[in-house]
């Protein structure tokens, strides 16, 4: 590929660059809520996280494309999904070895316990399911998920105070499931939270 570097994606390897060309064509059009700003910015933003606070092989691969299988891909077969995901990272320049860690990455932040899955569950008892599979993930796919948190609770308690109070039981519940103090991205995320519920809760 040979496409424009973008201020904004500067701190990208050419590699992860080309990957993040792909992930933005498969969300289109897709607009983050609240701001109605492009999603693929909340995109390059967790990975940003990720690439100043994480050095791990394929982190910032899997922070690029988190949300496709909930988004885009929402539809697909997951065999399908995991091989069109293997395929576009090898056409990036990825052995197979690491494009399947990122296939792999992406399935773990991929929400298991949907209501489309699980339609006779309440959200509360779906989130807690959730909260104990992603107790389970591999350290890599875990501080990516802290990175998201930070940037979506962010996001939620300044445009919805009403849903960042059930945001940020479910977000407490997740990181109260495992204990990762001592790496920055899950002390960022406590931090994170804990700040928003005094916010919420108490006030500026």
């Amino acid at each position: 590929m040979n496409l424009p570097v973008l201020p904004f994606i500067s701190f990208l390897t050419d590699r992860q660059r080309n990957f993040f060309y792909f992930v933005a064509g498969q969300h289109g059009d897709q607009k983050r809520k609240y701001t109605n700003d492009p999603y693929t910015n909340h995109l390059v933003d967790v990975a940003k996280l990720v690439f100043d606070h994480y050095n791990e092989p394929m982190a910032v691969e899997i922070a690029l494309g988190h949300d496709v299988f909930e988004d885009p891909w929402v539809d697909m077969h997951p065999i399908e999904q995991a091989w069109r995901m293997f395929d576009a990272l090898r056409e990036c320049g990825y052995d197979k070895w690491k494009a399947k860690i990122a296939v792999d990455g992406i399935f773990d932040l991929t929400d298991r316990y949907t209501s489309a899955e699980y339609p006779t569950w309440n959200r509360e008892k779906r989130k807690s399911a959730e909260a104990d599979r992603l107790s389970t993930i591999p350290v890599r796919s875990y501080m990516v998920k802290c990175a998201d948190m930070i940037h979506n609770t962010e996001s939620i308690v300044e445009h919805d105070e009403n849903f960042a109070k059930v945001y940020l039981a479910e977000k407490q519940r997740i990181l109260d499931a495992r204990d990762m103090k001592g790496y920055t991205l899950y002390d960022m995320a406590v931090s994170t939270l804990n700040e928003s519920l005094v916010k919420i809760y108490v006030g500026e």
